[in-house]
């Protein structure tokens, strides 16, 4: 499926800040995967990413859904696939973007 797993959600006792509880990515996100591993990394490797995140976007829409901030932070490697996480901005596909709250947001 390539999507990120959340566990549950926890609150820091002395902050009161809450947290989500994520599969844990040993590598990281993608940009800082690729500055790590961009003289080593095999073009096979890539595809292979490139295909887990396609995977991903597909099982999103099916679902009716957009993500809506897909960018290399938001995207999770471990050593064997890649997969998207933070669906905070995600919304079905069919709603009109006017009703969005978030309007005017263009990148990192």
């Amino acid at each position: 499926m390539c999507i990120i797993k959340c566990f549950g959600i926890t609150q820091d006792p002395i902050t009161n800040n809450y947290a989500l509880v994520l599969q844990y990515m040993e590598n990281g996100d993608l940009r800082k995967y690729l500055e790590r591993t961009v003289n080593i990394i095999t073009w096979d490797q890539r595809l292979n990413k490139i295909y887990d995140i396609c995977l991903a976007l597909n099982n999103i829409h099916i679902h009716g859904l957009i993500h809506k901030d897909l960018h290399p932070g938001n995207i999770f490697i471990d050593p064997t696939f890649a997969y998207i996480g933070d669906f905070g901005f995600c919304m079905p596909a069919k709603e009109n973007l006017s009703n969005s709250t978030k309007k005017n947001i263009y990148g990192v």
